[in-house]
């Protein structure tokens, strides 16, 4: 199936913005954005050696670690690491690649 673009469902907890109980801080703007965390990048990678970026998009999540990240028809039906890269923080990668065969993708780093 052909896709006009894929949507990531991404849920992720940054190590220094939580305060426990499924729940950080929101550090992007505390007073006009109180329930938005922080913005971050997620890079879509080669499943092999040396792991070259194919696509990357950024937007923000919010204070339960809830973003969407939205990629072009391109990396349909393709395999994927996902690594996220924020501006305080080591960047994580997926345990695996990830094969983005669906108009619509659930990712959790929290599992």
């Amino acid at each position: 199936d052909e896709f006009t673009s894929i949507t990531l469902h991404l849920k992720i907890y940054i190590e220094g913005y939580y305060l426990g109980n499924g729940v950080m801080s929101a550090v992007l703007d505390p007073f006009t954005l109180p329930n938005i965390c922080d913005s971050i990048t997620v890079v879509l990678r080669e499943p092999i050696a040396p792991f070259s970026p194919i696509h990357s998009t950024s937007s923000i999540i919010d204070i339960n670690g809830n973003g969407v990240f939205n990629f072009p028809a391109a990396v349909n039906n393709q395999l994927y690491y996902i690594e996220v890269i924020n501006r305080n923080t080591i960047a994580t990668w997926s345990k695996l690649p990830i094969l983005f065969d669906s108009p619509v993708l659930n990712y959790d780093f929290t599992d």
